[in-house]
């Protein structure tokens, strides 16, 4: 590894670990996220920086097996379709409170995982669709489904709880990124 790679590589950890910590605890328990993380940087860091066409993507490429790979250890023996399966679903404890964050990230986490980590990818991280068609490993047709599907269903969730609209505009899904952000 060159020093620039060393240099390259040292900047893009230090800048993506904390959006992985958030990227990991809107999905796992504590302290399991924590670890994950770790475990994502590992085998990051153990590929040659040279063979990666876009260090941050092959990084959240990584991180989004690390989660289906939790819930199959965590679920031995039944299987796990995370194009259909929610966090909730998997067991994932959410705190019941009125505030409007955790109703948000509720409603985050209640989307299909697939769809969920193709919305938090482009609107709380700000990966580029082809970032996240990338890191998670389709076609950008595919990710692009995933976003609007994402975004229809958070819609739904948020109207079941308040009065809202059926459609999540702009605004709505920023509101959905910070409070992801703030998780």
């Amino acid at each position: 590894m060159t020093p620039e790679d060393r240099i390259r590589i040292r900047a893009l950890v230090e800048r993506e670990l904390p959006k992985l910590k958030r990227f990991f605890r809107s999905k796992l328990p504590e302290p399991d996220c924590y670890d994950v993380a770790q475990e994502t940087f590992r085998g990051f860091l153990a590929q040659d920086p040279a063979s990666m066409e876009q260090p941050s993507a092959y990084l959240w490429g990584i991180a989004h097996k690390q989660v289906a790979r939790f819930y199959e250890r965590r679920r031995p023996g039944e299987a796990f379709d995370s194009t259909r399966m929610s966090v909730t679903q998997l067991g994932t404890t959410l705190s019941v409170r009125l505030d409007r964050k955790h109703q948000l990230l509720h409603a985050l986490r209640s989307v299909p995982l697939e769809e969920q980590v193709a919305f938090e990818l482009r609107y709380g991280e700000e990966c580029s669709l082809e970032e996240v068609a990338e890191a998670t490993g389709v076609s950008l047709a595919t990710v692009k489904r995933r976003i609007a599907a994402a975004r229809t269903k958070l819609a739904a969730a948020l109207a079941a709880r308040r009065d809202a609209e059926d459609q999540l505009d702009e605004t709505g899904c920023a509101e959905v990124a910070d409070a992801y952000r703030d998780a």
